[in-house]
């Protein structure tokens, strides 16, 4: 089986797994409460595991602030080096550090 396919399966698995004890729902609207209103999010790319063995995503950026475009009921657009980009609430809940202290 390939790297990707390998990857891809472990984040389908982590979509459906809950995060710390919240559904899917709580967390899609944790998100979008905690987005409303705000023009940009600061996301931290290495809170992101691929699996449980501690193996941390290949994302070499680290922080950045990203612009946010729209928020949608499932996920997020944002701007990303030019581009509009889709990034999940689950996702989001874990890279923006959402029930954490926000990243600097």
């Amino acid at each position: 089986m390939s790297k990707v396919n390998i990857f891809s399966q472990e984040l389908n698995r982590m979509s459906r797994e809950p995060i710390g004890g919240l559904s899917l729902k709580q967390i899609r609207q944790q998100v979008i409460d905690y987005l409303q209103g705000k023009r940009t999010v600061c996301v931290d790319y290495r809170k992101m595991r691929v699996d449980q063995r501690g193996r941390e995503d290949d994302e070499p950026t680290g922080q950045e602030t990203l612009e946010i475009v729209e928020v949608m009921k499932n996920f997020t657009v944002v701007k990303r080096h030019g581009l509009n980009t889709c990034i999940m609430h689950q996702d989001m809940f874990l890279i923006a550090g959402i029930g954490e202290s926000e990243c600097s």
